[in-house]
């Protein structure tokens, strides 16, 4: 079971990921985009 969803993987999103793995949380990152940092390719 996941505990926490991250919405977004954006900058925050992934940092957020990278942070909650650190910690031993286990997360799910979900974004509109079929591939992670769409922010920055625009």
């Amino acid at each position: 079971m996941t505990d926490v969803l991250v919405i977004g993987a954006g900058p925050a999103g992934l940092s957020s990921g990278y942070y909650l793995q650190q910690a031993g949380i286990s997360y799910e990152i979900v974004d509109r985009a079929d591939h992670i940092g769409s922010t920055w390719a625009n």
